[in-house]
């Protein structure tokens, strides 16, 4: 920005700084000019060296440092280098508040414009952002412009945060906000609604995080137990006959997360562990379900491609056992199973292993002997023919209820 010259009695004088001046002021305009076209010629280093001297000649330019920035962004230079020039900015700005001739309304609209380019330019970078527009308001005041975009960012991503459930990063912002804001009564109310639903929440975001290392560890006995423990009743209450619950790493909808799912008519408790997109299960995720049973517990899993909030595509299922499917791998198609499997099985030291068919969860009937009576409501998981060691065949088999292999438990018909 242009300073204006002091007046002096001595002409001469005046001449002399005069010119020099001029020829200051001059040298600054060659080199954002030089900077412009250095710029659309798409050469940034150069242009960046010639913002740098501009701000070397005039560290009260505000354009050099506005330059600077959108040529640092356009050669990739790193986060931390932008906040460099930012915090050029800040000190010229400081100096020229606490200056006789003060901080000039030309100045202050040079000094917003430049927060919002630089808050703008390393956008994807929340904290970063919210951390120049501070700055901005730090030395501008909670009237300038920049404090009502800092107030909105600010928002924006509490409320990108409350919707993952990560409420302690909520609470921490919205505090803040309060802090660099303090006469502004929206950001002192923000403030204290945040905390009171952080804190009403933060219990059951803790739930779920004990569930989730329970599957990290794959420590499937916790996780049955954990189905019938008081803290769990808290979310089952919550989330009632058909819901859900689930808290996302790093705030928002999308992303990596954790989620307790409950299914009408199914008295269960299920986890997902994965991908999230807008809250939804979508990419790549396992779901789990562990429970007590009279002796010891029982465990169902799969994991694979997951899409429009169901197993859509390749991946694996395993039961209580340890035992695989398909061959290492099922196809799924809305959480129902869809080709040709295999079931592998140990019984008394002896190996069984059978091929059935489904299609899109419903099974085909397998050729059987007529001596062998098929139950109304069951189905064969294998059909095994073996020769026993006195020469003669036999043959052994599954049942199991109808329904039960056709899909991923609970997103089968």
């Amino acid at each position: 920005m242009k300073r204006k010259a002091y007046k002096f009695l001595i002409i001469t004088a005046a001449m002399a700084l005069g010119l020099v001046g001029c020829s200051t002021e001059a040298k600054v305009e060659r080199q954002l000019e030089l900077g412009a076209s250095s710029m659309e010629a798409g050469d940034y280093d150069a242009a960046i060296t010639a913002y740098e001297e501009a701000i070397a000649l005039d560290k009260y330019e505000i354009e050099g440092y506005e330059g600077l920035v959108v040529a640092m962004v356009s050669d990739g230079r790193s986060n931390e280098e932008i906040a460099g020039v930012v915090a050029g900015v800040t000190d010229a700005i400081t100096e020229l508040k606490a200056s006789e001739e003060g901080l000039s309304e030309e100045d202050k609209a040079a000094a917003e414009r430049f927060y919002t380019l630089a808050s703008d330019a390393i956008a994807g970078d929340m904290d970063m952002e919210i951390a120049i527009m501070e700055e901005g308001v730090g030395v501008l005041g909670e009237e300038s412009q920049i404090a009502d975009a800092y107030e909105d960012k600010v928002n924006e991503v509490i409320d990108h945060y409350l919707a993952g459930n990560n409420l302690e990063e909520a609470k921490e912002l919205a505090g803040q906000m309060a802090t660099t804001l303090p006469s502004n009564e929206n950001a002192q109310d923000t403030a204290a609604t945040v905390t009171e639903k952080a804190e009403a929440e933060q219990d059951l975001v803790d739930i779920l995080m004990i569930a989730y290392e329970y599957i990290q560890n794959e420590d499937w006995a916790a996780l049955a137990e954990f189905s019938d423990s008081e803290e769990l009743a808290i979310i089952k209450e919550k989330v009632g006959d058909a819901g859900n619950y689930s808290y996302i790493f790093g705030g928002g909808t999308t992303g990596v997360g954790i989620g307790y799912y409950s299914m009408e008519g199914c008295p269960c408790d299920e986890w997902y562990v994965g991908d999230y997109v807008d809250g939804m299960r979508s990419g790549y995720g396992g779901w789990y379900w562990a429970y007590c049973k009279e002796e010891g517990y029982s465990y169902e899993i799969y994991e694979g491609d997951w899409a429009n909030d169901a197993p859509n595509g390749h991946g694996h299922v395993y039961d209580s056992d340890g035992g695989i499917f398909a061959d290492d791998e099922v196809t799924v198609i809305n959480g129902l199973y869809d080709g040709t499997y295999t079931r592998v099985y140990e019984y008394e030291g002896i190996l069984y292993s059978g091929t059935y068919e489904v299609v899109e969860g419903v099974p085909v009937d397998q050729d059987v002997p007529d001596w062998i009576e098929k139950e109304d409501g069951w189905v064969y998981a294998s059909l095994v023919y073996y020769e026993l060691v006195d020469g003669r065949e036999a043959v052994n088999w599954v049942l199991v209820p109808e329904g039960h292999l056709c899909g991923v438990a609970h997103f089968r018909n």
